[in-house]
């Protein structure tokens, strides 16, 4: 049975509000992804992404600019 293989894709940078996102890609039987929510450098939430890459992507920008709380 295979392990699951996360692999980081890409780190968004809120602008001096202490909030960041990591993006990783995870292989299981298929690719889904998973964010990390983080917050003054802790993780405040980590999030399976079912749905597309650029899905994902909008998810961390919309993070790091303050749109989700």
């Amino acid at each position: 049975m295979e392990k699951n293989m996360k692999t980081l894709l890409s780190t968004y940078y809120g602008d001096g509000n202490g909030r960041a996102a990591r993006l990783y890609a995870v292989r299981q039987m298929t690719e889904t992804f998973e964010i990390e929510f983080m917050e003054n450098d802790k993780i405040v939430s980590s999030v399976p992404i079912p749905y597309s890459e650029r899905f994902a992507e909008d998810a961390c920008e919309n993070w790091v600019e303050g749109i989700i709380k």
